[in-house]
Order: structure tokens, then C-alpha cells, then sequence
């Protein structure tokens, strides 16, 4: 591990495994999917970040970027050589945020709703548990219970 000490708030550039699990509700089904990366959790000051790639059979991979604030979370996916094709979701507890999501027609804007956020953070580990829901002009479209799970190489976390 870098030159990180739990609690000392100095800078960390580790190296790790990412677990994104969610499950979705909506239009009388739910749906579980579950997708594992590895991953770079980053903190230098008060920022937090976990930086990964996401690989679609058939297309670029996406650079993915997670800002971790105290009770909100900024997801950002681009595809690299393309500036405006980017997907930027937005959630902070207890608020409405606007979310702009990238698709093959064109770019398509939601808003998150988010419920909760909950963050357990140990010396080799991140978690993070978020409730919220996602509206389309003011319509309901799902309910999602996400859960992100970040473990340091060789952590035992």
C-alpha cells in the first residue's frame, strides 16, 4: 500500500478489486446485476475518488469516474477521443439531482432521487449503499438499491 495511515488523512493511490450490485424495481419486476472491476481508489485532501474501466462487448471501454463526498456521490462515465459522449449521474441524500445519461440516440436526462446514503470506510476497504429512484419527466421509471464495494489488493476487508 501507498504511504497511507487510517485516519492521518495523508494521500492513497491504492490499487484494488470493485463491486457494483444493484437491484432495480420498477414496472412490476425487479432485476439484480452484478459486475466486478478492478479498480484505483484515489484520495488526495478531503477528495475521494474510485477510477475504473467499464468494457461493453462491441464498443469502446468507458472511463469511469466515482467523487465521493460525505453524503453525496458523482458518477461519471466518458468514452475516451469523445467529449460530449459522457454519462453523468448525480446523487446527494435527502435532494432531486439532474442526471444526463449518453445513449447511441443521443443524450437522454433523467432525475435521481436519492434516499439514503451510506458509507462504511475502513484502512482496506470502501462501502457504499445507496437507495434512490430515477424520474423522466416527472415520471416514476425505478427504484434502485445500489451497493459499491471497493477491497485493496490483499486487503482483507
Amino acid at each position: 500500500m501507498a504511504d497511507y495511515k487510517a485516519g492521518t488523512g495523508t494521500d492513497r493511490n491504492s490499487a484494488g478489486s470493485l463491486v457494483i450490485r444493484s437491484l432495480q424495481k420498477g414496472y412490476g419486476h425487479e432485476e439484480v446485476s452484478e459486475a466486478g472491476f478492478s479498480a484505483r481508489y484515489v484520495k488526495k485532501k478531503e477528495s475521494r475518488f474510485l477510477l475504473y474501466r467499464e468494457k461493453v462487448e462491441g464498443e469502446p471501454d468507458r472511463m469511469v469516474r466515482i467523487l465521493l463526498k460525505d453524503k453525496e456521490l458523482i458518477l461519471r462515465k466518458s468514452l475516451p477521443g469523445s467529449p460530449d459522449a459522457f454519462t453523468l449521474m448525480c446523487f446527494q441524500e435527502g435532494a432531486g439531482k439532474e442526471c444526463r445519461f449518453f445513449t447511441p440516440a443521443g443524450v437522454m436526462k433523467m432525475e435521481s432521487r436519492t434516499r439514503r446514503i451510506i458509507r462504511t470506510e475502513g484502512e482496506d476497504f470502501l462501502k457504499i449503499r445507496m437507495d434512490y429512484s430515477l424520474y423522466m419527466q416527472g415520471e416514476l421509471v425505478s427504484d434502485y438499491r445500489l451497493t459499491i464495494r471497493w477491497t485493496e489488493d490483499g486487503g482483507q476487508g
